[in-house]
């Protein structure tokens, strides 16, 4: 089968949903062009099954329910080697911000992606903290999940921290809009 791709992020793209699909993960290593420019060579490598939820600062957290559930979710990549979690941890060693999604998270974005939904309105827990849920529709109207995050508070430098980790999450494809509750620490984070 010939394919035909309009520059390397096309093609990168296309291999790692590809891969997602047939359980394996994968990593752009070199692109070679020839003299004109075109690419010749692309090296897509097979990537480590496991991935790790990765922490900002520091190496502990504090607290049997931030450490629980931060246990949780390494357990959760340890059964799904697509999940992606990350937090942050503020100076006094406390979980801030929490960001995860699950396997299926970024082929349902690649699919479904163009309009992210970025709703913070739901109830807050026990802990008086925002729950964030990002979502979408699917091509049957259905709800999808895309991530979900805990934020300290509702402010600008949360949501951003909290957009830029869904972007990473979701290989750094922009949705091409963005649909509120009108927050306006939403709105200055989103631009």
């Amino acid at each position: 089968m010939q394919l035909q791709f309009t520059d390397e992020e096309a093609v990168y793209r296309f291999y790692k949903t590809y891969a997602m699909m047939h359980g394996f993960a994968v990593r752009l290593d070199e692109v070679r062009r020839d003299s004109d420019g075109w690419i010749c060579k692309l090296v897509i490598n097979q990537k480590d099954m496991y991935n790790l939820i990765t922490q900002h600062r520091k190496e502990k957290v504090k607290g049997g329910d931030a450490n629980a559930a931060i246990s949780y979710l390494r357990g959760k990549a340890r059964n799904d080697s697509y999940f992606f979690g990350k937090y942050t941890l503020s100076n006094e060693n406390q979980l801030e911000n929490l960001f995860w999604a699950d396997g299926t998270s970024p082929i349902d974005y690649e699919c479904f992606g163009d309009v992210l939904t970025f709703d913070s309105t739901y109830n807050r827990n026990v802990y008086n903290k925002p729950l964030v849920i990002f979502s979408g529709s699917n091509h049957h109207g259905q709800t999808v999940i895309f991530g979900c995050g805990l934020i300290v508070n509702e402010d600008i430098g949360s949501y951003k921290w909290l957009l830029e980790t869904l972007l990473e999450a979701m290989g750094n494809k922009h949705p091409m809009a963005v649909v509120t509750d009108g927050d306006l620490s939403m709105r200055e984070a989103i631009k």
